[in-house]
């Protein structure tokens, strides 16, 4: 007596193993593609963090060196005009052996030269709010500018954009970003203690 049995697999057997196999590899790149997603997401607020810490270092170390008597900071109506938020500030520099106010630009002391922190408002609908980094010369003229931080926080928004507060003998900064998407905004506040 003979059996005969064929070798292989059922067209059931076959179905049901390719929908296992679809379902899992459909799983698989779900979950690879969250995980990139992911990845993404926290580069770029890692990215976000560090350039509002770079510009908030940075700007801290300036304001430091500061004469307490030069800073000014200026936002909202003045004299019948609306100012942007505007932080201007000398630092001491010493020129020709004597101590003077200004600062020291591509290695040489500007007396009465200024460092001026703005926020400008976006141009255009595809642009955003930033804060600017301005050296002023004695006459008013513009040397150098450079944008620190994009996406900067309308001033009417908790916590504003950008503001400087004397609290005492502290000047406390506040500088913050809009949200974009589902990412938080950045907020740093810091306080320095100026020169006398």
């Amino acid at each position: 007596m003979k059996s005969s049995r064929r070798a292989g697999f059922t067209l059931l057997e076959v179905a049901v193993a390719t929908l296992a196999l679809g379902s899992i590899g459909y799983v698989l790149t779900f979950a690879f593609k969250a995980s990139v997603d992911s990845q993404r997401e926290i580069t770029l607020r890692a990215s976000e963090h560090r350039v509002v810490r770079a510009a908030s270092r940075a700007l801290l170390d300036e304001l430091a060196s500061a004469g307490d008597e030069t800073v000014v900071f200026a936002s909202g109506p003045q004299d019948g005009v609306v100012v942007p938020p505007t932080l201007r500030f000398q630092t001491r520099i010493e020129v020709d052996g004597a101590a003077d106010f200004g600062l020291l630009h591509l290695g040489v002391p500007r007396a009465g030269w200024t460092f001026e922190y703005a926020v400008e408002e976006p141009a255009s609908s595809a642009d955003e709010r930033r804060l600017v980094r301005r050296v002023v010369d004695a006459d008013g003229t513009v040397q150098s500018s450079q944008i620190v931080v994009r996406g900067v926080r309308d001033q009417a928004a908790e916590p504003p954009g950008f503001q400087v507060v004397k609290t005492g003998d502290l000047w406390e900064v506040t500088l913050s970003t809009e949200a974009i998407g589902t990412r938080d905004g950045v907020e740093e506040v810091f306080h320095v203690r100026a020169r006398n």
